[in-house]
This record gives structure tokens, C-alpha cells and sequence, in this order.
């Protein structure tokens, strides 16, 4: 039998209150200052949001080894590939190492170097696949697409 959830009391009744006190401050944040560490708040917060909406449309259900779960991370991974992106960052920052097989991102760097003529020293995520991308663009994206997706 599946164990129920337990909800802690926060201050954050809804996914709606996160996303607007929690994830958009951290993106505003990043965009004013583009630091790694603002890169890493908006990785973790939007990692996170996808639990919030996870269990406001199924409430009190165990996220851990439920395929309900499961099926809603991949569903909303396959629709925005940075979402996927954005949690093997978080999880980097959380735990340092992983042991999943499937991980995308290989780094996070100063792309000032590769990235000659663009403004500031823009962080790049460089993936697995070897395709580079601009930290936020990937951040736009991920955005955009909760506030489509909800």
C-alpha cells in the first residue's frame, strides 16, 4: 500500500503562491544578477515546482517510487527537455554526486570564452550530448512553460 504524503504547514497553501513568492523571485534574481549561485536558487525552486503542481493535481500521494509520479516528471520533461536540465543541476547542488544513469548535464561554466561578442560572461549548461546552452534561455524556457502548463 502506498503511503500518503504529509504536508508541513509552510506559509504556501498553492503551487500558484511558490511560483509567484518563490520561483519568479528567484528568476528575477538570476536576471539582475547572473551568478552561479542565483543559477543554482532557479534550479532547485523550479525543480521543485513541478513537486508543488504534482501534488495540488494528486493530493496527499507519495511522490517516491509512484509511477503516477513518474509519468507526470517525464510527461512535463518531454515537453520542456530544460526542465530535465534545471533537476540534474538541483540534484547537483543537493546531493554533489549522482548515481542515476540518465544524467544530461555534464557543466555548469563561465561561457565568456566560447561565447566571444555576447554581453558579460553568460553561464553556459554544457550537456551530455555535447550541445551547449545559455543559462537563461533556459531559464526563459522553463518558465514559459509552467506558466503555459500548469
Amino acid at each position: 500500500m502506498a503511503r500518503n504524503a504529509t504536508y508541513i504547514d509552510i506559509g504556501y497553501a498553492s503551487a500558484q503562491e511558490f511560483w509567484d513568492e518563490i520561483v519568479l523571485a528567484s528568476a528575477k534574481r538570476f536576471k539582475t544578477d547572473p551568478t552561479r549561485a542565483h543559477a543554482m536558487a532557479v534550479a532547485i525552486y523550479v525543480t521543485h515546482f513541478l513537486d508543488w503542481v504534482f501534488h495540488e493535481k494528486h493530493p496527499r500521494e507519495e511522490t517516491l517510487g509512484n509511477p503516477l509520479y513518474v509519468a507526470f516528471k517525464q510527461r512535463h520533461h518531454r515537453g520542456c527537455p530544460e526542465l530535465g536540465w534545471l533537476e540534474d543541476l538541483a540534484d547537483v547542488a543537493k546531493h554533489r554526486g549522482l548515481g542515476r544513469r540518465q544524467v544530461m548535464l555534464k557543466k555548469l561554466e563561465d561561457g565568456a570564452v566560447r561565447l566571444e561578442g555576447t554581453s558579460g560572461h553568460p553561464l553556459i549548461l554544457d550537456l551530455a550530448d555535447g550541445s551547449h546552452h545559455r543559462f537563461d534561455e533556459v531559464t526563459k524556457k522553463a518558465v514559459a512553460y509552467w506558466r503555459q502548463n500548469r
